[in-house]
């Protein structure tokens, strides 16, 4: 049936109702599309901030994990230091125990030798183990400012990151509000359409109101999507709210690691100077091995030259002898004691000196000027024979005072200065044989000259 009206323009109202359905259609693609799009990026973005919010904490883990074993190696390197300190405490004390030692004996030129490369091995363990614990400290400081570069380098990396993050977020953020001011936009023109088109097609209302009605319809719908795209931006805006709350808890964490960084490098400061410290202290320590050395090489060839000087006197007194009843020994604090027996000065009961005494003290004067500085003692000794009723003594400690008296007297006549001597009597009181015969007692009878070491020798 013909009412009277045109296919071709029956078919043009379709064709432009049509046209905002597909807009729609498309607009809708777009924007789920972008959706799908946000959502994969925010997901990946989620998923990256994670597994770089795993690697930071797992580096800060770490970080502690190198903080605690430095702290480990600080308190082994204070031990260390403690041990060295010990050593060089006990250092100090064997250096006295060795001037002590010095003031008290003195040793053999062989015993002297061996005691000095003793010492010499000593200082070169001590040294070895100085220069291989400050070759371990400049090792584990050198590593550890290796780590604290690199963890310098990745806090700069991750600041880097976070930073393009936000950037990215903030211009997706852009984009998306881009998209949605064109939606607006299409969606007054589509307005603006609708209206022309209610205009132009007045006379038709059914047909009109009927696409009036599906353009509403449209209109609602599109009008959800805009607003379902703005409740997706303001979860982004709080999403990105959320990751820079994060990028600030972040830089907090970063701001504890430098400053445990900080302290760690605080510590590697003490640590240097506490190596700066022991080198001196091991410095001064070989300074004042060298001087004893010095001194102990000194003393070694004083005792030579004078174990020399002696034998040669022995020599001499056992040829104006023509026996052996003189013994000359080097004590270990080098004293020098010369062992005259009674007979050898005295005749039995007298305190007179006999010529071949007299000559025997000339030479031991002689070979005592030799000494200047150094004092002599002259003891004398008995044996435990009390004296007679018709002696002119009072006892053996008389006899034995007397006699180093006597003694005293000649070597001063000889040329010894008086300043250097002393008489000492002991009576039987130090004997160095056994009194039950007649060969002990007579070696207990006995003049004992004794040459002593300088103060500074025993010191």
């Amino acid at each position: 049936m013909n009412d009277g009206t045109n296919p071709t323009q029956s078919k043009k109202p379709v064709a432009i109702a049509l046209i905002p359905s597909v807009i729609l259609a498309v607009i809708a693609a777009v924007g789920w599309y972008l959706y799908l799009g946000l959502q994969q990026d925010h997901e990946a973005l989620n998923d990256e901030m994670l597994v770089r919010i795993d690697n930071f904490e797992a580096r800060v883990a770490t970080l502690e994990l190198e903080r605690d074993a430095l702290q480990s190696n600080l308190d082994d390197e204070r031990q260390t230091r403690a041990q060295i300190q010990d050593s060089l405490a006990s250092q100090r004390e064997s250096l006295a125990e060795l001037k002590s030692t010095l003031a008290a004996e003195q040793a053999s030129a062989a015993e002297l030798e061996a005691n000095l490369e003793r010492a010499r091995e000593e200082r070169r363990q001590l040294e070895n183990d100085l220069q291989q614990e400050v070759e371990r400290l400049a090792t584990n400081s050198a590593d550890l400012e290796a780590n604290l570069e690199r963890a310098r380098e990745e806090r700069r990396q991750l600041e880097s990151d976070l930073q393009q993050e936000v950037e990215r977020l903030a211009a997706n953020s852009a984009e998306l509000e881009a998209n949605l001011e064109r939606a607006r936009e299409e969606r007054r023109q589509l307005e603006s359409d609708l209206q022309q088109e209610v205009e132009r097609l007045a006379a038709n209302s059914a047909e009109l109101e009927q696409a009036l009605t599906n353009r509403q319809a449209q209109q609602q719908s599109l009008q959800a999507q805009i607003d379902a795209a703005t409740a997706e931006k303001e979860q982004l805006a709080g999403e990105l709210d959320e990751a820079q709350a994060r990028r600030e808890e972040l830089q907090d964490q970063i701001a504890s690691v430098n400053a445990e960084v900080a302290a760690k490098e605080a510590a590697l400061a003490a640590a240097r100077d506490d190596i700066t410290a022991l080198n001196g202290q091991l410095a001064q320590t070989r300074e004042e091995k060298h001087v004893l050395e010095a001194r102990l090489v000194d003393l070694s060839e004083q005792q030579k030259k004078e174990a020399a000087h002696f034998a040669l006197l022995q020599s001499r007194l056992e040829q104006e002898l023509d026996e052996h009843r003189v013994e000359i020994t080097q004590l270990k604090n080098r004293m020098t004691v010369i062992n005259l027996t009674s007979e050898v000065l005295f005749d039995s009961g007298s305190i007179e000196i006999k010529p071949a005494g007299r000559k025997v003290l000339n030479l031991i004067a002689e070979s005592l000027n030799a000494y200047p500085e150094r004092e002599i003692s002259i003891d004398g000794h008995t044996d435990n024979v009390p004296v007679g009723r018709a002696s002119r003594y009072v006892s053996n400690w008389d006899l034995s005072t007397t006699r180093a008296i006597a003694a005293l007297d000649h070597l001063q006549r000889a040329g010894v200065a008086p300043r250097r001597l002393r008489a000492v009597g002991h009576g039987e009181h130090k004997p160095i044989a056994s009194n039950t015969d007649e060969i002990g007692r007579q070696l207990n009878r006995r003049i004992e000259i004794r040459l002593l070491p300088k103060l500074d020798e025993t010191s």
